[in-house]
């Protein structure tokens, strides 16, 4: 990790809930990932960090959800995002 550099933690099971218009918007958009953006504004911290923190396996470790780095790509599977937030609708 970078000298410096601060993880988010959030405790799993035990997540702050974002606005639930936002969750379902995002579960009804028909892709299988979450846009980096889109995660960053629902956890309430800026994109970049959330990038950074993906890079590590200590960040990936302490976010609570998985996320695949491949590359510069960075992948977060909608399905457990929304589960670790607590929607429990429909997902397209």
């Amino acid at each position: 990790m970078q000298s410096g550099a601060m993880l988010v933690h959030i405790p799993v099971g035990s997540p702050a809930r974002p606005g639930m218009a936002a969750l379902e918007q995002l579960a009804m958009d028909g892709r299988l990932t979450v846009r980096v953006e889109d995660a960053a504004a629902i956890m309430g911290i800026k994109a970049q960090r959330l990038r950074e923190q993906a890079r590590t396996q200590d960040g990936r470790d302490n976010l609570g959800f998985p996320v695949s780095v491949a590359g510069r790509s960075i992948l977060i599977p909608k399905l457990p995002f929304l589960r670790f937030w607590g929607y429990d609708g429909e997902v397209v």
